[in-house]
């Protein structure tokens, strides 16, 4: 199986298991709930050097390194391009962890702690601070000052440094229990989970945009009309002008589906690297952020490749995947302080718990609020792929999709059921709003299911396409001089997710004006109430309002729009 990497930024030197364990607190406040977080002794998480380039050799050397010196198995999950969480049978001795952090190429050894639906996260020295809106600043600073902290960030939200030998949980507690602020919480690296994980594009292939019955991967065929109306809104709308940033990790320079014309590349959009902080191209192979492009708003009509949604419309490519908290809150207000009508996320954490981490829980609340100039910015999530419906797990809504005014993205399949992965909305807080269609299963799940959703691949050798580990070509080489340009193997809710964004793109194409709940409500509204579910008011578990229909929220958009009379250009 490929092994992914995701880039992380630290501002600081190396780190130890640092503060007195004995006094320092089993909690963190996540607003006012308290969050119960406990220190997991056989888990260490190792990053590196983010200069020294190779980072899945490193990775991987410094595991057999310690295994070699200290006669001990070791596992490693690699949770970024420069970072991964080593992690054994027994606890990790002071030794070993001074092994560690000893290593020329290793920037910073940490604790990983866990909560108590077992979510991982790590600490070093800064802390994200926002203070109630009745607190003057200089009241603000004083506080901060008294308990030693450098302020480091004051914009949206607070950065600070703690004093040499605190605890940055210790102290972030402390503070928050003065009443003067909203939250402060240390600034966490949290693995992020991407909601799809995948592996290598025509539009014959493209039955998510129209499915005629035709035969697609592995020897399967959809229903016919299990589809999203692509081809019918096209003739009336294709997104212009409408700039749709990609959250994720990274897109191609000048990717030949995607010319550099249409994508909006800006200085300090990469917030996973100080080395390449103004290019956001991916790192390797990892090519989830092409393939969520791609779906949106890969070139029509040009001979070659698939098409996107809204192929008119503008990417805006943030890398942000592997990035910590302070950074994935600072890439959700670049994304609409630079003119983001519409942030896609096909990402997400594994927690249900929707307050998670407040700074970000902040962030997407001033792109729903500040966003297009007040009208708000839409923020839409992939809701996850934590179910296994064919073994009796119905599965949950992760965060951040699980946060209110966010649009939750649920997957259907080729017969316009839900997708064995794609979690069923919960009986009392966020719900699925709708569904786009995606792959069927995980092999996992069901034996013969594989990823079958086509977009762009990283062009030559590296992405999905050809797959790295049993050689697959998806499609197939030589069916075009730029077949590994492409893949048929994503999947996923993170493939829904840029659908639902790229027929949002159409809207504002024809009407720039509506505030964002008006968009929002013409997505439920015109969306199918497909398969055999039980629709209250108008609602599902399973598929929310039901499944994206584009043709429908085009005419609803704009209804004096005789579609039929639109030429394909």
């Amino acid at each position: 199986m490929r092994v992914l990497f995701y880039p992380l930024v630290s501002m600081f030197g190396i780190l130890l298991l640092v503060g007195n364990v004995e006094s320092r607190p089993n909690f963190y406040y996540a607003f006012s709930e308290k969050l119960q977080i406990k220190p997991n002794p056989k888990k260490i998480l190792v990053k590196f050097r983010s200069e020294l380039g190779n980072p899945s050799a490193r990775v991987d050397a410094i595991k057999s390194r310690i295994q070699i010196q200290r006669g001990r198995l070791l596992s490693l999950k690699q949770t970024g391009a420069y970072q991964g969480i080593i992690f054994g049978q027994t606890s990790f001795s002071k030794e070993e962890i001074t092994t560690i952090s000893s290593m020329s190429d290793v920037e910073a050894a940490l604790e990983v702690f866990e909560t108590e639906d077992g979510t991982e996260m790590s600490y070093q020295n800064d802390i994200c601070i926002q203070p109630k809106a009745d607190v003057s600043t200089q009241e603000v600073r004083e506080i901060l000052s008294t308990f030693g902290i450098t302020i480091l960030q004051e914009k949206n939200f607070i950065i600070g440094k703690v004093g040499s030998g605190d605890d940055a949980l210790e102290v972030a507690n402390k503070i928050f229990e003065t009443g003067k602020f909203e939250y402060v919480h240390p600034d966490f690296s949290i693995p992020i989970v991407r909601n799809q994980i995948p592996n290598d594009t025509y539009f014959g292939w493209q039955w998510n945009f129209r499915n005629i019955g035709q035969p697609i991967n592995d020897g399967h065929a959809g229903t016919p009309s299990a589809d999203i109306r692509a081809v019918d809104a096209w003739r009336a709308a294709r997104g212009h002008n409408v700039v749709v940033a990609v959250l994720d990790e990274g897109v191609t320079n000048n990717h030949p589906d995607l010319p550099n014309t249409r994508q909006i590349r800006l200085n300090g959009s990469n917030f996973t690297s100080s080395v390449n902080a103004n290019d956001p191209s991916p790192i390797g192979s990892a090519n989830h952020g092409n393939a969520c492009a791609g779906l949106i708003a890969a070139t029509i009509n040009n001979g070659v490749g698939v098409a996107g949604i809204a192929p008119r419309s503008f990417i805006l490519p943030i890398h942000m995947i592997g990035a910590t908290n302070a950074n994935v809150a600072a890439s959700i207000d670049f994304a609409w302080e630079n003119g983001a009508q519409i942030l896609s996320n096909s990402w997400g954490y594994g927690s249900a718990n929707a307050n998670l981490v407040p700074v970000i829980v902040d962030a997407i609340n001033r792109a729903l609020t500040l966003g297009r100039g007040g009208r708000g910015s839409l923020v839409i999530f992939a809701a996850g792929n934590t179910a296994n419906h064919n073994a009796g797990a119905i599965g949950y809504i992760g965060f951040p999709a699980n946060v209110a005014g966010v649009v939750t993205v649920g997957a259907s399949d080729r017969n316009d059921r839900q997708a064995n992965y794609s979690p069923t909305s919960p009986t009392t807080g966020k719900t699925i709003d709708l569904v786009a269609p995606s792959h069927r299963a995980y092999p996992s799940q069901i034996p013969g299911e594989d990823f079958e959703v086509w977009t762009l691949d990283i062009p030559g050798d590296l992405g999905y396409n050809p797959n790295q580990n049993n050689g697959e070509q998806l499609p197939a080489s030589g069916s075009s001089p730029t077949w590994n340009n492409y893949t048929g193997r994503f999947g996923g809710t993170s493939a829904a997710c840029p659908q639902v964004a790229g027929v949002a793109a159409l809207i504002l194409g024809f009407k720039p004006g509506l505030r964002r709940q008006e968009v929002v409500n013409i997505l439920r509204s015109t969306a199918d109430r497909v398969g055999p579910y039980t629709y209250t008011n108008g609602r599902s578990r399973e598929l929310g309002f039901g499944r994206l229909n584009s043709l429908r929220a085009v005419r609803q958009a704009f209804p004096m729009v005789a579609v039929s009379t639109f030429a394909m250009k």
